[in-house]
C-alpha cells in the first residue's frame, strides 16, 4: 500500500515532484504522514487575477508579509485530516490536472470535507 507521499509522487515527474516539495518545505506548509501530504504555500488573494473561479494569473511572486490564501500544490490521502492540519485561511486555490485554477471559500471546503 503507497503512502499519501508516494500517492502525490506518482502525478508529477520527479523534479517537478522535488522542486514542489522543496519550494513548501522552505516558503510554505509541507506535512506528510501515514493518513495525508499536503504541500501548500500561504499566499495573499490580491496577487491572484482570477476570472470565474479561474486563476488567470499570478500576478507577482514576490513574498507577501499577510497571506491568506492557501496555494494548494499537492495533496493526497485523507481530506478530513489534512483541513485539521493545516491553518485556516480565507480561500484556497488548487488545480485539478486540466490547467484550470479554482478558488473556493476555505471554510466551505473544510466542511465538505470534514
Amino acid at each position: 500500500m503507497l503512502t499519501p507521499f508516494q500517492k502525490a509522487s506518482e502525478f508529477f515527474d520527479d523534479e517537478v515532484f522535488c522542486d514542489n516539495v522543496m519550494w513548501c518545505a522552505a516558503f510554505g506548509f509541507l506535512h506528510s504522514d501515514s493518513e495525508c501530504f499536503v504541500a501548500a504555500e500561504l499566499i495573499n488573494h490580491d496577487l491572484l487575477k482570477i476570472e470565474s473561479k479561474q486563476l488567470v494569473e499570478i500576478k507577482s511572486k514576490k513574498r507577501v508579509d499577510i497571506g491568506d490564501t492557501w496555494m494548494i500544490y499537492m495533496v493526497a490521502g485523507n481530506m478530513k485530516r489534512a483541513f485539521e492540519i493545516i491553518e485556516p485561511a480565507k480561500y484556497i486555490v488548487f488545480e485539478r490536472f486540466d490547467g484550470k485554477f479554482r478558488r473556493y471559500d476555505f471554510e466551505r471546503m473544510r466542511r465538505l470535507y470534514g
